[in-house]
């Protein structure tokens, strides 16, 4: 049985966003986002994601990418309501998996951000 919690949207090899949330992707320490255009809403976790890429020291790019960069990348990261969740499976096919300390800082990063905005711990640390 299939389980599908999200679908990658994409124009012919453009990949665009998610059915409900951005999706992003992690190659050699990089985050890379699609720009935001016609074809892509801005997405405010998005814009989040960013500046705590920036905060982490951790390198971005904006840019399109394609269905093939996304199937050879590092972490793919889908990032609404779940506080970036990474991207294990596209189309049956195992996607990232492989840069699991940058895809950390990035959800640390965020839960940090999150809690201090709503004044509630979520998370338990170690």
């Amino acid at each position: 049985m299939c389980r599908c919690n999200e679908a990658v949207l994409h124009r012919g090899d453009r990949v665009t966003e998610c059915a409900y949330s951005n999706i992003n992707m992690i190659k050699e320490g990089v985050f890379i986002t699609p720009p935001t255009d016609n074809l892509i809403l801005p997405g405010i976790i998005r814009k989040h994601l960013l500046q705590i890429c920036e905060e982490q020291g951790i390198p971005t790019e904006i840019r399109p990418f394609t269905l093939e960069e996304l199937f050879d990348c590092d972490e793919a990261v889908s990032s609404s309501g779940a506080l970036c969740v990474p991207v294990s499976e596209i189309d049956g096919k195992p996607v990232g998996g492989r840069d699991k300390e940058t895809l950390h800082k990035l959800q640390i990063g965020y839960i940090d951000r999150f809690e201090k905005e709503v004044g509630v711990k979520v998370y338990k640390r170690a």
